[in-house]
């Protein structure tokens, strides 16, 4: 299966031409180290692995460091963890639906001070603008991707790559920052029962969801 953008690819060379202007710091190369990134997507499973890893965070001290997605940003926050940085790749609007039918803006209503936002260029401006407009730590990262590269005013900047998604960013991201110890949470590719809508409920591109 071919991964297709979630918007057609000059909205992602139209975000990408604000950002690159917009945003005034972007992450660059890091040498490796041990240091830990604890990576936390959203899936359900996260709730039920807090314990562990707070043990993670508590075990490692100042070596581990935690890297999530928007939609993880929420539950980490209530269960008392500031993470050291929120990754974003994300095209559309942030008032509109999230993929979990969620309003991006409502998952960035709390933006911690020790946080840094990881905003890849091809994010829709209004992400942008809504956490630069509340004092968020916003720093610009590339994501690459065929349409990205179409854009054609490089200057060699440093080109993400690796998944289809945030989530999987997260790991690429943390990577070049360094990290060569990655702990995962919340990265859910099953689940233990069979959902209701199996076998009828389609996606949004016409294909069985489950």
């Amino acid at each position: 299966m071919i991964p297709k953008n979630s918007v057609p690819d000059q909205s992602i060379i139209d975000n990408i031409e604000f950002n690159y202007f917009k945003i005034g710091k972007w992450i660059d190369k890091c040498v490796k180290h041990n240091g830990v990134a604890i990576c936390a997507s959203a899936g359900p499973s996260l709730k039920d692995e807090m314990p562990k890893l707070k043990k993670l965070l508590l075990t490692n001290g100042d070596k581990a460091k935690v890297f999530c997605v928007k939609h993880s940003l929420p539950t980490l926050l209530q269960h008392g963890i500031t993470p050291y940085a929120v990754v974003i790749l994300d095209p559309r609007e942030v008032t509109g639906l999230s993929t979990h039918g969620i309003r991006r803006d409502s998952l960035l209503e709390k933006c911690p001070r020790d946080t840094i936002f990881l905003i890849a260029s091809m994010t829709h401006p209004s992400v942008t603008t809504f956490l630069k407009e509340k004092g968020a730590n916003v720093i610009g990262w590339h994501a690459y991707s065929d349409t990205a590269k179409a854009w054609g005013k490089w200057n060699n900047d440093l080109m993400v790559l690796g998944g289809t998604c945030s989530a999987m960013r997260v790991l690429s991201v943390a990577r070049v920052l360094g990290f060569r110890r990655f702990e995962c949470f919340g990265f859910d590719f099953s689940i233990k029962e069979r959902p209701e809508g199996y076998g009828v409920e389609l996606d949004k591109e016409g294909r069985p969801k489950y």
